[in-house]
C-alpha cells in the first residue's frame, strides 16, 4: 500500500510539472515582433510569400503571415501567422484561445514570441515545423 501511495505522489508531481511547463509564456517585449524570415533561414528554409492584415483579437495591433518552404516551392509548405499585441495580458489570453481552438481544428503549433502569438498551421512538412519551432525557441519563443 505504501508503494502505491508513493507512486501516486510521483504521478501527481509529474502531472503538476507538465501543466506548469505547458502554461509558460515567452517574456513579453513591447514592439518586439518575431523575425519569421530569420527563423526560416535558421531552419534551412525560406519565406516564399508573405503579407499582413488586421488582428481582430482584443488589443491586437497587427497580423502578418508567411508561407515557408524548405525547397522554395509550393510543394511542402507551412503557414506561419504572427499576431502582435499591445500588452502582455491580451497576448496571453489570445494564446489560450488559439491553443484551445488548435486542439479541435487541424493540427497547429502555437507559441508566444516577443509581443506576438505565433501559429504554425497548414502543415505539409512536419520536419520543417520541428526546425522552425526549434529556431524560434532558440530566439526566445515558448
Amino acid at each position: 500500500m505504501m508503494a502505491f501511495a508513493r507512486a501516486m505522489r510521483v504521478l501527481v508531481a509529474v502531472s503538476a510539472a507538465t501543466v506548469t511547463a505547458a502554461c509558460s509564456f515567452a517574456t513579453y517585449a513591447s514592439g518586439k515582433s518575431p523575425d519569421i524570415p530569420a527563423a526560416a533561414s535558421a531552419a534551412d528554409a525560406q519565406v516564399i510569400a508573405s503579407g499582413s492584415g488586421e488582428n481582430a483579437y482584443v488589443d491586437g495591433s497587427g497580423a502578418h503571415w508567411y508561407v515557408v518552404s524548405r525547397d522554395g516551392s509550393d510543394g511542402a509548405t507551412v503557414l506561419v501567422v504572427a499576431l502582435d499585441f499591445g500588452n502582455e495580458q491580451a497576448r496571453d489570453e489570445a494564446f489560450r484561445q488559439i491553443q484551445y481552438s488548435s486542439r479541435r481544428l487541424p493540427y497547429a503549433v502555437v507559441l508566444t514570441y516577443g509581443d506576438a502569438v505565433v501559429k504554425i498551421g497548414r502543415i505539409q512538412d512536419r520536419g520543417l515545423v520541428g526546425d522552425l519551432v526549434q529556431a524560434m525557441e532558440d530566439a526566445g519563443a515558448k
